[in-house]
């Protein structure tokens, strides 16, 4: 069984863009999935 990880990115976020390939790794080594889910916050 897939381990399953849900990540809400904010598209507009640095910080979201800097933990992406960090997450893609880490999901990759773990064999996990990962489901993205997009919102924008009102900055």
């Amino acid at each position: 069984m897939k381990a399953h990880a849900e990540f809400y990115f904010d598209f507009v976020c640095p910080l979201c863009f800097l933990a992406t390939n960090p997450l893609r790794e880490v999901s990759k080594e773990q064999k996990a999935e990962i489901e993205r889910i997009y919102f924008q916050r009102n900055h």
